[in-house]
């Protein structure tokens, strides 16, 4: 058995000729480790959304924040009062929201950046991850013990869960990147409403704690056949 986590470039997942299905965003995305003042509550992170964009800020250590977002001169569009220093670390990144077409074939699975990329709007990657691990392991343990079909319903656990966090992940980020200007502008009255109504605000939460669904380890063919 191999269990294949080689990353967005899995040269597994090449190898075996799987598919890397959905979109990418055409803008760089510069990103910064950068002395600030602290205006800002140190113990939360900060969305601010700009014309043409938005600006992700999260402290990292006293006085430098991690900032990052979706326009030019970036270190500019920063909150009322927040003025940038030292320059720790700087780079720039491109965003995809894809999902593999399978995540096994055979005696090898994939998981983590191999099966699953998306932005980082909410943050789940390692926690897919860590899951993809952990649902692997019981099957695993179930193939090894004479039950070979475990395996391929490793793949079946997984990708439904990998393409509904995706899938949600990709329009929250549509909306929230504000191009072009009418999603800017939807995003003005959208975001609030969906922060202070119940049931989207709940649903925004388990999606960012990554308490959106359970942790399956039997296939649903597997509980039918009981």
């Amino acid at each position: 058995m191999m269990f294949a986590a080689d990353g967005a470039h899995s040269k597994v997942r090449g190898s075996l000729g799987i598919a890397l299905e959905g979109s990418d965003f055409p803008e760089s995305w510069p990103l910064y480790d950068v002395e600030l003042d602290d205006p800002l509550d140190t113990e939360s992170a900060h969305v601010c959304f700009v014309d043409g964009g938005l600006v992700f800020l999260l402290r990292i250590a006293p006085g430098v924040w991690r900032v990052f977002g979706n326009v030019p001169s970036l270190l500019a569009r920063l909150p009322r009062g927040a003025a940038a220093g030292k320059i720790h670390w700087q780079s720039t990144f491109h965003i995809s929201d894809r999902v593999a077409a399978r995540e096994a074939v055979g005696r090898v699975v994939l998981a983590g950046d191999a099966a699953h990329i998306h932005a980082p709007v909410a943050a789940r990657g390692m926690n897919l991850g860590i899951e993809d691990a952990f649902v692997f392991a019981h099957c695993a343990i179930d193939a090894l013990n004479g039950n070979p079909k475990r395996l391929s319903d490793y793949g079946e656990l997984r990708h439904d869960v990998h393409a509904r966090v995706v899938g949600h992940i990709d329009k929250l980020l549509r909306l929230a990147r504000g191009q072009p200007a009418i999603v800017g502008l939807l995003r003005r009255f959208a975001i609030p409403a969906m922060t202070n109504f119940g049931p989207t605000r709940r649903a925004m939460i388990e999606l960012f704690t990554g308490l959106d669904h359970p942790i399956k380890i039997d296939a649903p063919s597997a509980s039918a056949a009981m």
